[in-house]
C-alpha cells in the first residue's frame, strides 16, 4: 500500500515536470485541472519538487486580486558557462583535457558526500543517491520492479544535459560516481542524450 501511494506520488511529480517542460510555467489551478486532483494536492507536490530544487516561481501580478503564482523548471545558469568553458579546453588542449577536468569534477563531487554513504548497507545507499542527486537537480526516483527483483534510479531530469550532449565522458564519469555511491555495478538502460525522456540505471546485484 505504501508502495503504491509513493509510485503514485512519482508519477504525478513526473506528469507536472513534464507539462512545465512543455508549456514553461503553471499555475496551482491550471495544474490542478489538468492533473485533475485538488489544489492541495498539487500545491504539496509543488513544495515536495521545490525542496528538491528543480523548480522555481514567479508572480504575475493582475489589476485586481492578489498576484498569481507560476511556477517553472528552475534554469542551470551555470551550464552556458561550463559548456563554454569546456569547449574553449577542447578546441586548445584536445578532448583528453575536456576529460580530465569532467574526472576532477566528478572526484570533487564525490569528495563532497562520501561520508554520507559510510558505514551503510546498499538500501540506505539507495536512499542516499536519491538524496544526492535530488539535492542537485536531478528529480531522481526509485523504480522497485518486485516480480522481475529489479531496482532501477530514474533521473527525471538533467541539470547538465548540453555538456552532456557534447561531451559524452560527462555520462560515462556519472555511472562512475553512482556505482561508487552504491558500492555496486548499474547497467544504464535509458539516456537524455540518446533520445530518451530520462536517463536510468538498473542496479545489479
Amino acid at each position: 500500500m505504501e508502495t503504491t501511494a509513493k509510485e503514485n506520488e512519482n508519477t504525478t511529480k513526473a506528469k507536472i515536470l513534464a507539462y512545465l517542460k512543455e508549456y514553461g510555467e503553471a499555475s496551482v489551478e491550471l495544474l490542478s485541472g489538468f492533473l485533475k486532483i485538488t489544489q492541495m494536492a498539487v500545491r504539496k507536490h509543488l513544495n515536495s519538487l521545490s525542496i528538491q530544487g528543480v523548480i522555481a516561481t514567479r508572480k504575475l501580478n493582475k489589476r485586481i486580486g492578489r498576484p498569481s503564482i507560476l511556477y517553472m523548471l528552475k534554469v542551470n545558469n551555470d551550464e552556458p558557462l561550463a559548456l563554454e568553458l569546456l569547449n574553449v579546453v577542447n578546441e586548445a588542449y584536445g578532448n583528453s583535457a575536456v576529460i580530465n577536468i569532467i574526472s576532477k569534477r566528478n572526484q570533487r563531487f564525490y569528495e563532497k558526500y562520501k561520508l554520507r554513504f559510510l558505514n551503510k548497507m546498499l538500501p540506505e545507499r539507495i536512499s542516499e543517491t536519491v538524496k544526492v542527486f535530488n539535492e542537485n537537480g536531478y528529480d531522481t526516483e526509485i523504480i522497485e520492479d518486485k516480480n522481475n527483483k529489479k531496482i532501477t534510479l530514474k533521473h527525471n531530469l538533467c541539470p547538465n544535459l548540453k555538456v552532456a550532449e557534447q561531451h559524452q565522458a560527462f555520462c560515462a564519469f556519472e555511472t562512475e560516481v553512482l556505482e561508487t555511491f552504491l558500492d555496486t555495478k548499474v547497467n544504464r538502460v535509458c539516456h537524455f542524450c540518446s533520445g530518451d525522456k530520462y536517463c536510468a540505471y538498473e542496479i545489479l546485484c
